[in-house]
C-alpha cells in the first residue's frame, strides 16, 4: 500500500529509529516508485548503520538487498508488486518481525506525533529568524574594516560596520545597542598581548572581535520579547539584557559522558510500569505527599557556578528522604548541601572542577558508595549571584571539606544522610520507549511511583528569558542544564512537565518553569532508597547562614 511510504519516510528521519528495521524500510520506500526489481540508491552506510549495512550496500535489487541483509541478522522490510513484505535473518536475535498492520500503525503514529512537534518547532523558530541579532553576527566581521590606528577605534569600526551590513541594530533599543557597543569594545580592547608582550596582532583582534560580537549580544532584546509574545506561541518571555552565553561554560552538564551513562533500555521501564496503575493526566508530587511539598517546591540558586547537575540531584534526593521519612525529613535544616556535592562529588569521578559541570547519577552513585552528603548547615553553599549569570561569570568550587563550619553545633560525621539504593541501580535513559510517547509514559510512572527524578535538557536563550506557559521552544537541540521534574499537566493541548530549576525564585514562574516533554532528552532514574535510619532532626545553626533557598 502506497499509503505506508510517508510514515515510513517519517520514521525513517528521526534520530529515534536510525538503523532499526523501521528506519530501513523506510529508507527502501523512500525512493520513488519502488518496486521488487527497483534499484536500491539509498542503501548507503551512515552514522549508527547496523552491522552488515556495509557489505550490502553493493545489492543493486530490493531482493538481493533483502537477502544479503536477512542473512547479517537484520530484519528486512521491502515493498514488492504483492504489497509489503518482510524477512527476518536467522540471526536476528530477540528483535522479531512485527505484523504489516503493526508496522503501519507505529509507522502512522510517529508520523502524526513527528509531525505535530514539527509544527510546533517551526511555528517557535520562525519569530527569531525575523530577527538579525538572532543570527551568527561573526560572518560580518570583515578585516577590510579595521583601521588599524588602535584596538578601541578598529572594534568602534567593526561594530558599526556589523550593525549596518546585518541590520541588527534595528532589533535592539537605543539604550541595549549602546551596552552592546560598549561591552564588544571593551571585549576587543582588552584582548590578550602576545606572549612576547607586543600588541596583539590584526589577526588576533579580527579574531577576537568575530567572538565578542555573538558573546556580548543580549539573551532576549525587548523588539524581539515583544514580538515573540504576540506570535501565539505556547510560553512568554521577558526581555533580558545579559550578554549570551560564553562557550568556555555550559549550563553545567559535562561534555562527552551520554553514552557511558546510559542505563538498560525499555527493560527495565517496563519494569517500572509492572503492578502498578498507569498515571494520571494531570499529576502534583506537592499534592501526593503534601507533608513534603515545602521541599520538593524549594526553589535554589545555583549562582555562579554551572552546578546544575548538583542541584537536580540533590532536590530530587531531598525530596525522596522526605517520601520515605514519612515528612521527618523536612524544614528549612533538612537540605542536602549542594556545596558539599559540588566540591566532593567530582573528585570521585571526574579531574574537573564541579563549577565546570557533571551529572546527576554520579551523585547517587556516591551516596551509593560513600558515607553520604552533609546538610546544608554543616557545609553551606559558596556561590552567589544570579543563577542565570553562571555562563559569563562561573567561579571556582573550593576543595571537599572535611569538617563542619563553626556555626554548626556538631561533627560533620554525626550528620550525613546516605540515601542507599538510589545509586544501585541508576539508569540515565535518553529514550526509554521506542517513541517519544513512550518515553513520556515511563517517566511519568518513575514519578508518580517513587517522586521527582532529575533530566536533562536543551537550554537556549528562551528558557533564561521564560515568563510562563509551557516552553518548546529549542526541542531536538543537544542537552546542557539538569532540572527536576515534580509533575505533569496540560495547559491547551499541550503536555508539560512541572519543573523546579535552580536559578532562584525571581527567575520564571517564581523559580519554575512547565516545560514540554519533547524538551526531556535523557532522565535519570535512580533506585529506591533502602536506608531507614538517619540522623534527624537536623540541629540549627548557631548564626545565620549565607542562604542558597529563595522560597520553602
Amino acid at each position: 500500500s502506497r499509503a505506508a511510504l510517508a510514515p515510513l519516510r517519517a520514521v525513517f528521519h528521526s534520530s529515534e529509529h536510525a538503523g532499526t528495521p523501521l528506519a530501513m524500510a523506510a529508507r527502501m520506500m523512500a525512493a520513488e516508485n519502488v518496486g521488487a526489481d527497483d534499484q536500491v540508491a539509498l542503501l548507503d552506510e551512515d552514522a549508527g548503520a547496523p552491522p552488515g549495512r556495509r557489505h550490502c550496500a553493493g545489492a543493486r535489487h530490493l531482493s538481493a538487498a533483502a537477502a544479503c541483509l536477512a542473512a547479517c541478522g537484520l530484519v528486512v522490510f521491502w515493498l514488492g508488486p504483492s504489497g509489503l513484505g518482510a524477512r527476518a535473518g536467522a540471526g536476528a536475535g530477540t528483535v522479531g518481525v512485527p505484523s504489516i498492520a503493526a508496522v503501519h500503525d507505529a509507522a502512522v503514529g510517529e508520523a502524526e506525533a513527528r509531525g505535530k512537534a514539527e509544527a510546533k518547532d517551526k511555528a517557535e523558530e520562525q519569530v527569531p529568524a525575523t530577527h538579525a541579532i538572532k543570527g551568527d553576527l561573526s560572518e560580518y566581521v570583515k578585516d577590510s574594516k579595521m583601521r588599524g590606528s588602535s584596538p578601541k577605534e578598529d572594534a568602534e569600526s567593526l561594530f558599526k560596520s556589523v550593525m549596518k551590513a546585518s541590520g541588527a541594530g534595528d532589533d535592539l533599543t537605543p539604550d541595549e545597542l549602546s551596552d552592546y557597543e560598549l561591552r564588544f569594545i571593551r571585549a576587543v580592547e582588552h584582548t590578550r598581548l602576545s606572549r612576547d608582550g607586543s600588541k596583539p596582532s590584526r589577526k588576533e583582534l579580527l579574531s577576537a572581535a568575530k567572538k565578542a560580537i555573538n558573546a556580548e549580544k543580549p539573551i532576549m532584546p525587548q523588539k524581539v520579547a515583544e514580538s515573540i509574545n504576540k506570535a501565539g506561541l505556547p510560553y512568554k518571555v521577558k526581555p533580558l539584557s545579559i550578554t549570551r552565553d560564553d562557550p568556555k561554560y555550559s549550563f553545567g552538564l559535562k561534555p562527552g559522558l551520554k553514552a557511558q551513562a546510559r542505563g538498560a533500555g525499555p527493560a527495565l521501564s517496563r519494569d517500572i510500569l509492572d503492578g502498578s496503575e498507569s498515571p494520571p493526566k494531570v499529576f502534583d508530587t506537592r499534592t501526593q505527599w503534601p507533608h513534603c511539598a515545602g521541599v520538593i517546591g524549594r526553589i535554589h540558586n545555583q549562582g555562579h557556578c554551572g552546578s546544575c547537575w548538583a542541584f537536580a540531584a540533590s532536590q530530587t534526593m531531598d525530596s525522596r528522604l522526605c517520601i520515605k521519612t514519612g515528612g521527618n525529613f523536612s524544614g528549612q535544616e533538612s537540605d542536602l548541601s549542594r556545596g558539599f556535592v559540588a566540591s566532593c562529588v567530582p573528585e570521585r569521578f571526574s579531574d574537573s572542577n564541579g563549577c565546570d559541570g557533571g551529572w546527576p547519577m554520579w551523585v547517587y552513585q556516591y551516596v551509593q558508595e560513600t558515607k553520604g552528603i552533609p546538610p546544608t548547615g554543616c557545609v553551606p553553599y559558596f556561590a552567589t549571584g544570579d543563577g542565570a549569570e553562571h555562563f559569563q561569570q562561573s567561579g571556582k568550587a573550593p576543595a571537599c571539606p572535611t569538617a563542619c563550619v563553626d556555626a554548626f553545633p556538631a561533627k560533620m560525621d554525626d550528620y550525613m544522610f546516605r540515601p542507599a539504593g538510589m545509586g544501585s541501580p541508576v539508569h540515565m535513559y535518553d529514550g526509554a520507549g521506542t517513541t517519544a510517547e513512550g518515553q513520556t509514559v515511563h517517566m511519568k510512572a518513575a514519578i508518580y511511583q517513587g517522586g521527582p527524578l532529575s533530566y536533562c535538557l536543551p537550554a537556549g536563550d528562551e528558557l533564561k528569558a521564560y515568563k510562563s506557559g509551557v516552553l518548546n521552544a529549542g526541542c531536538g537541540r543537544e542537552l546542557n542544564h539538569a532540572v527536576t521534574a515534580i509533575g505533569w499537566g496540560v495547559e491547551g493541548d499541550l503536555g508539560y512537565v512541572q519543573t523546579v530549576n535552580s536559578w532562584g525564585e525571581t527567575w520564571g514562574d517564581e523559580g519554575m518553569f512547565k516545560g514540554a516533554w519533547c524538551q526531556v532528552i535523557a532522565w535519570t532514574y535512580p533506585g529506591p532508597i533502602t536506608e531507614t535510619q538517619y540522623p534527624l532532626p537536623v540541629p540549627e545553626a548557631k548564626i545565620p547562614l549565607p542562604d542558597p533557598v529563595s522560597r520553602g
